[in-house]
């Protein structure tokens, strides 16, 4: 009976530990595709955040030419050309 429980206590230690290891790899990826998401996110935010303020600028003035909003917005870099 000893022999049976030692093994039996080694063989559930066994399992938990490797379930264990795979939900931190599952908690480690989630957390990468956060970032990840987040980044693009931003990155397609001050695009279009660009985009809108190029187009008011040319529907106020059809003769605008000049780029006055270069700026740094949200960890991104907004520049906006007309050509």
């Amino acid at each position: 009976m000893g022999k049976l429980a030692f093994f039996l206590v080694l063989g559930f230690s066994a399992i938990f530990l490797i379930m264990g290891h795979n939900a931190n790899q599952v908690a480690t990826r989630s957390v990468q595709n956060m970032v990840d998401y987040h980044v693009k996110t931003v990155a397609y935010n001050i695009a279009v955040t660009a985009a809108n303020l190029a187009a008011n600028e040319i529907f106020l003035d059809d003769e605008w030419q000049t780029v006055w909003f270069n700026k740094s917005v949200d960890c991104g870099y907004l520049d906006a050309d007309v050509a």
